[in-house]
């Protein structure tokens, strides 16, 4: 193996030879060189600086690759034992070092933190326990119905649903969405959605979409007397070139190039899955559309029809049955045949409505394989082509039903009408007669349940795509149930509202407004209902939690603390809102109470009344949790709750040998990284593609294990990271004047390296006789718990302000982006290869060229010495 190190300046890589000497040349064929190899040889410097930048980058890699492994293990440690300061399992926490615990006997409390403290307690009574202030709506809040949008027996779908146009205004990016309802085709819906669009995004007074007299797109700054420019900066091809728009577009007023062309706005592919079904010299086969097959806008012309024969032959490529067995031709007044390339007889038999029509095969009772374009019809979907096949799953209180869309009946459901009863049919089968109801509404479908109002039906999901979705056959998202989605913005879950939100006549108000507990806050139509659920519970001043239970299909609101001082109220300002949430305008809750109890501090000699707005509180180091009241209860001053401790010294043992050996193994990784040497036995660089393809995958892995070997040796980081991680352990606690090695933890020798060993003897004696020194040894304001989060935030802190130091040599395995020196080197590295690759193929286009024009030279020299021969012999 160690030849190939010697060898590995001078290898090459092979994809790059045969690309050259696959080109068109002369190699050889007169000279007899091969030519080849010479090219290879005489490019071999710039193929050897490829492979150097290349080894160089895989170096850089393996590096990174071992300091990200050490960064997740220093940041699993970190949420181990920094995660909360409140947690018993946080080194920060007193309560982790608790060598004692509480007894729990009683089913009225629950008491945790200082056992000391706790043996000296007694409860006499329990009579009221905290309630905060809450509300439960009136009002069920949704239709309670699933509702889908206009089914039609047969429809062209848009081609600008979901599309995007992203602008660029005053310094700031925008991005503009149409076809949010799945069927925008029109012009006028286009420019409509746009300018909503702008509103919403606080532009409706700055910026504005029409269409001049001439037909053309303008994208307008609506103030006459300002000079800021609209940019184009990209958007969705079909949405730009309808309007007749292209990136970087630019001024004052953006105006497309020409007349806005719908064409682009409806689709223009023939649909994945479409399918003529063909007998050929009496053998059935099926030919069928792999995939979309995108054709250019426009009318019928050349160019149309030789796309359309192209992508219609390359659809018979894929089909395994049929390659080479049949063949399309499209002349250009878009005349179609389908023949045999065997001169078979065919026959088209059946197949999908949209390529039968679409192509002009299908006439009355008899299909040809002959016909005329249609364009209009061959972009076409069909009602019951879409569903057939498929599956339909419903969800009822918890109860799956998948329903099942039979390919032999689609005449049953090739209409809305026929759809709803084919569906109520499936549905009484599935959940039994009348359970839910199938109704055709606004031209859709409604679903309802018939029995209580707590029951829930979803559409769980579909088989097959092109059923659910905003663009789908049945205009129903996957997911959507009887209930209103919280996930929808207000105008989007509008239709859904049991009570209908203010409306300004066209659209939704600018703005909903609501006061709560005195915070007021603002939302707009664009904001979904988890949002303004979120704002508000996320407030701190309007101290309370919304929620919405989807079975009783109403909000409740509990203040989340303040005890007999909480209050809930709610009013609106503008429009309704609080009225369509809540069921009122101006909501007042229930008010709260304070928990109250009488406790002794000293094992019975007095007891104290005690109220809290909370059941749960901690008193002198005390954790409490009332559970119920102890009224009518034989609990009494006589008789009252007390409670004992027990000893937990082995468990804490246990848990601080497991916090020594999780630093041990960091320390130890860090060790083994900076003492590993390279191989002795020869130099081991990353091995080149040629020399990979001469070894087994064995010997590759063993050869990378040797080249990965001392890629860190001495390395000054790492040993600055371990030098902090072990001063962070084992120095003197100054305030404390202390140390670790005092209470049983320290390194047994010279040669661990920092690595710590528990005298478990030692420990237990002083958790017996001082428990508070361990404690206080790590939990300190200068404590070891302190020091270890100011190295770790030193090396692995994970943030743009005071990134780690390791984060910021190599980066981290989560980031999406990374901008780590490793990242930066392995870049250049790439722009090095690049580079190199171009002026490879450049000099080897040169002696390519030097050997032709001699092979060219030899040939004819050949030619006259022939000619020569033949004329002195004659």
């Amino acid at each position: 193996m160690s030849s190939l190190t010697t060898n590995s300046s001078t290898s090459s890589s092979s994809s790059l030879y045969a690309t050259a000497s696959s080109s068109k040349r002369l190699t050889g064929l007169m000279s007899g060189l091969d030519t080849d190899e010479l090219v290879k040889q005489l490019t071999i410097g710039t193929q050897n600086k490829i492979d150097s930048a290349n080894q160089k980058k895989q170096i850089a890699t393996w590096q990174q690759e071992a300091y990200q492994a050490l960064i997740k293990s220093i940041s699993e440690f970190q949420t181990k034992y920094f995660n909360s300061s409140s947690s018993s399992n946080s080194i920060l926490n007193a309560s982790f070092f608790n060598s004692t615990s509480i007894v729990n006997n009683s089913s009225y409390v629950k008491l945790s933190g200082l056992a000391n403290v706790a043996q000296n307690m007694q409860i006499k009574s329990i009579t009221a326990l905290a309630k905060q202030a809450s509300y439960v709506a009136t009002n069920k809040v949704s239709s309670q119905a699933i509702q889908t949008g206009e089914i039609q027996s047969e429809w062209t779908k848009s081609a600008v649903t979901g599309a995007t146009m992203k602008i660029s205004f005053e310094g700031k990016d925008y991005t503009l969405t149409v076809g949010s309802d799945g069927k925008t085709t029109q012009t006028s819906d286009v420019v409509n959605q746009l300018n909503q669009q702008l509103k919403d995004q606080g532009l409706g007074d700055k910026l504005g979409a029409s269409v001049d007299v001439d037909g053309k797109f303008i994208l307008k700054n609506k103030d006459d007397f300002s000079s800021s420019a609209v940019t184009i900066k990209s958007g969705s091809e079909a949405l730009l070139s309808g309007l007749g728009l292209k990136a970087n577009d630019s001024g004052t007023a953006v105006t497309g190039s020409d007349a806005v062309n719908e064409a682009y706005f409806t689709n223009h592919s023939i649909a994945a899955g479409s399918k003529l079904n063909l007998k050929i010299d009496g053998n059935d086969y099926t030919f069928t559309i792999p995939s979309a097959l995108s054709l250019p806008v426009g009318a019928v012309d050349e160019n149309y029809s030789k796309a359309l024969e192209t992508a219609l032959n390359d659809a018979v490529k894929t089909n395994t049955d049929l390659k080479g067995k049949i063949n399309f031709s499209v002349d250009s007044s878009g005349n179609v045949s389908l023949t045999s390339t065997e001169g078979k007889s065919i026959e088209i038999t059946d197949g999908s409505k949209s390529l039968l029509n679409g192509l002009g095969f299908s006439s009355g009772g008899t299909i040809s394989t002959t016909g005329t374009v249609n364009q209009s019809e061959l972009y076409k979907t069909y009602l019951d082509e879409s569903l057939s096949g498929s599956t339909l799953t419903f969800d009822l209180n918890g109860l799956s039903k998948t329903i099942s869309f039979d390919a032999t009946q689609a005449g049953s459901y090739d209409t809305p009408e026929k759809l709803k009863d084919y569906l109520q049919t499936k549905l009484d089968s599935a959940f039994g007669s009348g359970k839910v109801q199938a109704v055709i509404k606004d031209g859709g479908l409604s679903f309802t349940t018939t029995g209580s109002d707590t029951d829930v039906l979803t559409i769980s999901s579909s088989s097959k795509s092109g059923v659910l979705g905003v663009d789908g056959a049945l205009r129903v998202y996957a997911g959507e149930s009887n209930r209103i989605n919280l996930n929808k913005t207000l105008r989007d879950v509008q239709k859904e509202l049991s009570t209908g939100l203010a409306t300004d006549g066209a659209d939704l108000l600018s703005e909903y407004k609501i006061s709560v507990n005195g915070k007021d806050f603002t939302f707009k139509a664009t904001d979904n209902i988890n949002t303004i659920m979120k704002t508000i519970n996320n407030d701190s001043d309007a101290n309370v939690t919304i929620s919405y239970s989807s079975t009783l299909d109403r909000f409740s609101i509990v203040a989340k603390n303040g005890g007999a001082s909480s209050q809930v109220k709610i009013e609106d300002i503008t429009g309704n809102l609080s009225k369509v949430l809540f069921g009122e305008s101006s909501v007042t809750g229930t008010p709260g109470q304070d928990a109250e109890l009488e406790v002794s501090f000293d094992n019975g000699q007095s007891f104290t009344k005690i109220t809290r707005s909370s059941n749960s509180f901690t008193m002198d180091g005390v954790n409490f949790e009332l559970q119920k009241t102890t009224t009518g209860s034989d609990v009494s001053e006589t008789n009252p709750i007390t409670f004992s401790v027990e000893s937990k010294t082995d468990d804490l043992v246990t848990k601080i040998k497991t916090f020594i050996d999780d630093y041990n193994a960091i320390l130890t990784t860090v060790n083994g990284l900076i003492s590993e040497k390279k191989p002795t036995d020869a130099t081991y660089a990353p091995l080149t593609d040629d020399q990979k393809s001469e070894m087994s995958e064995s010997q590759i892995t063993a050869w990378e294990k040797k080249a990965k070997q001392g890629l860190l040796f001495n390395d000054s980081l790492l040993s600055s990271f371990a030098q902090d991680w072990r001063h962070s352990m084992t120095d003197v606690v100054s305030s404390m004047s202390s140390a670790l090695y005092q209470v049983g933890i320290s390194s047994s020798s010279y040669s661990d390296n920092g690595k710590l060993t528990v005298d478990e003897d030692k420990l237990k004696e002083v958790l017996n006789s001082d428990p508070d020194k361990i404690a206080q040894l790590f939990t300190s304001t200068d404590g070891i718990a302190t020091r270890m989060q100011n190295v770790i935030k030193k090396y692995a802190n994970d943030s743009l302000v005071n990134t780690g130091l390791l984060i910021t040599k190599a980066g981290s395995s989560t980031s999406t982006v990374d901008t780590s020196e490793l990242a930066k080197k392995m870049k250049e590295y790439d722009t090095q290869v690049k580079t190199l690759k171009t002026r490879l193929t450049s000099q080897q286009e040169y002696y390519y060229n030097k050997f032709t024009a001699l092979e060219t030279y030899i040939a004819r020299m050949n030619s006259q010495a022939s000619f020569f021969t033949q004329s002195s012999s004659s």
